[in-house]
């Protein structure tokens, strides 16, 4: 947690897979050179992750613009059942096990979309 920074183990997110870089604007993939990311997240500006007031973020904490990450995985039971059940229709894609490694010669960029 932000505001107990004491007991903040830290939070990682990186890129699956560290061989390339993507250009948003061309679709244009770059090989052989990492990508870093940058994430912002809302109600924590500048200010308070370079020494700001604790007390001004404990405020606005409970408002509706708190800084907050929901993520979401699907259990592996879930995983399991869907493959068993093939009737549903479902998207065309590479499998996990050609994705699930970051050292392939080609990588698996996948979008990730985040609502804060």
């Amino acid at each position: 947690m932000v505001n107990h920074r004491d007991r903040n183990n830290g939070f990682k997110i990186s890129l699956h897979c560290p061989c390339c870089t993507f250009v948003p604007s061309n679709n244009y993939i770059i090989p052989n050179k990492s990508e870093e990311l940058e994430a912002r997240f809302a109600g924590i500006d500048d200010s308070f992750i370079h020494g700001g007031d604790l007390k001004v973020f404990k405020k606005r904490r409970h408002s509706a613009r708190a800084p907050h990450l929901l993520l979401m995985l699907l259990p592996s039971y879930r995983l399991e059942s869907q493959s068993r059940h093939k009737n549903h229709r479902s998207k065309r894609a590479l499998d996990a096990a050609y994705c699930s490694k970051n050292v392939q010669d080609n990588c698996c960029l996948r979008s990730l979309y985040m609502r804060l």
